[in-house]
């Protein structure tokens, strides 16, 4: 989350080269490509060459421009936020992310809102966390009702996190909207929760989600299906967690969504996991992340991460429409667009198109999932919930040798516990819990108990502390 966005600087030179496509271009270069084009034409007559649309040179153009503010923005961002200036940090990245928000609707060129949106992102990561910061400093109270571990204190999630442990969360106050004509009540969100049962979002109809329903009966049909498929593995323990957070477990179809129900799905901008967390944003919710473990990965953790993220997100704006359109796109985002737009009717806002995608889906998947007849997917063989025991054993701790004891493969421990990265487990206090193969956890820890097996020993050093600085004018090795 705190790295600079790759190839930023070719993308932009490429929004750049739009100017040559705008109507005040140079004459020459006007020439030259009107000049290719008749040889084109003239050797194929045959084909009819559609000319590129003439706007789309200057609107890459202004959105690489943004872009380039936006990445200058968060460059000082993140120099205030090291420096413990958390609530310069937080008035650096607000109009940055204005700024993104804007060259993500506005480019035409796909690589350039795919940079756009990786950029975006950092910057909401960094601004949750600059403002987590500010408010610790002031020693203000985060959003809602602190939630503690079964110890009594804090833990690093639940500091973040102000979590009610019953559904549905608390009420925020309300958001301020600009000043000039007020919109009427039927626009200021509708009710989160179904008044019958509190684990139910309400369903919401809008032809953006038919287009989706469309889509997922269609032409994207096989693709549903196999996600379908892989849901029942990982579907029922997920409610339960949600449940357990005191978030509606409808959010679980948010999942579908985001990864499929893949375990080791990664994003173009390094999101990862079933509820594909960035890093920055990980890490702030409680999720370890480092070149042993990567608990994005894991079902339960993220589980609980996303419970806890959602609820914040909620806490903010009272609409699970506005909430999830902040999941996608940051709560910066979407809050700035209250702000400027004056409603909070999530179908009248202006936002990026990869988040006015994105709860439509949202709505289409829960649809389908209260009536998978209706829509033809009551055939699809959905797969058994995951078995499996689970032991806590001292560590760290080798999984092939760990494997060898439990009668399986190293593979099938890597599939039951996708947060380790390598063939490894680390230890917390010299000890580690893990998922084994159902049946095979009582034979373990007696054979352990009894002496007759003994698991070696592994080196799982911490990750190097990596210092990041980039070279200035006037710098040498030497100075440095």
């Amino acid at each position: 989350m705190m790295g600079r966005t790759r190839n930023t600087p070719a993308i932009v030179w490429l929004a750049l080269a739009g100017l040559l496509l705008a109507p005040g271009a140079p004459a020459g270069a006007a020439t030259k490509t009107t000049s290719r084009t008749h040889k084109k034409n003239a050797s194929s007559s045959s084909r009819a060459t559609k000319p590129a649309p003439r706007d789309a040179g200057p609107a890459d153009f202004t959105a690489g421009r943004l872009m380039l503010d936006a990445q200058d923005a968060y460059s000082r961002a993140h120099s205030q936020y090291s420096s413990k200036h958390y609530d310069d940090a937080v008035q650096t990245l607000e109009p940055a992310i204005r700024q993104l928000g804007d060259a993500m609707a506005d480019a035409r060129d796909p690589r350039i809102r795919n940079a756009a949106s990786d950029l975006f992102k950092r910057c909401g990561s960094l601004r949750l966390a600059a403002v987590k910061k500010r408010d610790d400093a002031l020693g203000l109270p985060p959003a809602g009702e602190l939630a503690r571990s079964s110890s009594g204190k804090n833990t690093a999630a639940d500091s973040v996190m102000a979590m009610a442990s019953a559904p549905p969360p608390a009420a925020a106050p309300e958001i301020p909207l600009p000043a000039g004509d007020e919109p009427d009540d039927a626009m200021l969100g509708q009710a989160a929760l179904d008044d019958d049962d509190p684990n139910t979002i309400q369903l919401e109809s809008h032809p953006m989600v038919d287009k989706w329903l469309d889509y997922f009966t269609g032409r994207g049909r096989p693709t549903f299906e196999r996600w379908l498929a892989r849901s029942g593995l990982y579907m029922d323990s997920m409610k339960k967690t949600l449940e357990k957070e005191g978030v509606p477990t409808d959010l679980v179809h948010l999942v579908f969504v985001e990864s499929g129900f893949n375990p080791q799905a990664r994003s173009y901008a390094s999101a990862v996991g079933p509820w594909q967390f960035i890093r920055g944003t990980a890490k702030i919710f409680g999720l370890q992340v480092n070149s042993w473990v990567d608990e994005r990965k894991d079902p339960e953790a993220s589980t609980i991460a996303a419970a806890r993220y959602l609820k914040h997100l909620y806490g903010l704006f009272n609409s699970w429409p506005l909430a999830l359109a902040s999941y996608n796109a940051g709560e910066g985002a979407v809050i700035d667009a209250v702000r400027r737009q004056g409603t909070k009717d999530f179908w009248s806002l202006r936002l990026p198109q990869q988040t006015k995608d994105y709860v439509p889906k949202f709505m289409a998947v829960l649809a389908i999932s209260r009536d998978p007849a209706r829509y033809g997917f009551d055939g699809v063989d959905v797969s058994d919930p995951l078995a499996f025991d689970e032991v806590t054993i001292p560590g760290p701790v080798d999984l092939r040798a760990l494997a060898t004891g439990c009668g399986t493969n190293v593979e099938e421990i890597r599939r039951l516990n996708p947060m380790f990265l390598r063939n490894a487990a680390p230890a917390k206090d010299d000890m580690v819990t893990l998922r084994v193969p159902d049946g095979s956890g009582e034979k373990l820890m007696s054979n352990l108990a009894g002496g007759t097996l003994s698991l070696p020993k592994v080196d799982t050093p911490d990750d190097p502390a990596v210092l990041r600085h980039k070279v200035r004018r006037g710098e040498s090795l030497k100075s440095l």
